[in-house]
This record gives C-alpha cells, structure tokens and sequence, in this order.
C-alpha cells in the first residue's frame, strides 16, 4: 500500500490519520488522479458553516488554506482537473447554490463555474 492509499484508507469521522499524526475537523477528502495533492474541508471556527478548503500536497504533507477562495464552504469538493476544484456554496439569504471553480495553486480567484447548482459531479 502507497502511502495515498493510507492517507485514504486511514480516514475515518472527523480525523484524517496518516502514521501516528491525526487532525480533528477534517472532513470529505479528496485526493486528485495524479496523487500528488489531495483537498478536504477543515473546520475554522464553531459556526455551523465555519468550514474551509485546505490543499495538501502528498509529499511534503505540508498543508494550507486554498487561498483562491475566501468564503466558509460547507461542500464537499471535487477535482476537475489535477489543477481545479469544484463545489458548491449557498448563496446567503436563499435555498440556491452555485457551483464555483478554483485553482489549487492559487493562480487566479475562485468564480462561479456553474450558477442555480449543486454537488458537483465530474463523469471521467
């Protein structure tokens, strides 16, 4: 077993566990086909919503905030490509949401990839 596969097969609730180290508030992992860097929602404050994306590159295991997106996301992401996220945040005051785009290496702001949708889904 890679240690990809660990990190996967080693995740469990709310800890994401890789050897002997484990993080609470870390949730819906997911790690990109190239299994270089993986993406998951970590809480950042008590708030309900208080949740944000964090990039994790799988060789240093060095993580850090997706800076290209500043909003609380309360979504699980998705890859696009090995380069881009998708997911979803509720627009404020409504029941819609917008599916948005973000680079993982921060190169350019998140946008709105796909506006009145949810739960992105990429069919390879």
């Amino acid at each position: 077993m890679n240690r990809y596969q660990a990190i996967s097969e080693q995740f469990y609730g709310n800890r994401l566990l890789f050897g002997d180290q484990a993080d609470a508030g870390v949730v819906a992992v997911e790690i990109a086909s190239s299994s270089e860097v993986e993406v998951f929602k970590r809480r950042v404050g008590s708030a309900a919503n208080a949740w944000r994306l964090y990039v994790m590159d799988l060789a240093t295991l060095v993580a850090r905030p997706l800076a290209a997106e500043t909003q609380f996301v309360d979504d699980q992401a998705e890859w696009l490509d090995n380069g881009h996220v998708l997911y979803a945040i509720q627009r404020p005051s409504s029941a819609t949401s917008d599916v948005w785009v973000a680079p993982v290496d921060d190169s350019a702001p998140a946008h709105v990839f796909l506006p009145e949708a949810a739960s992105p889904i990429v069919v390879r």
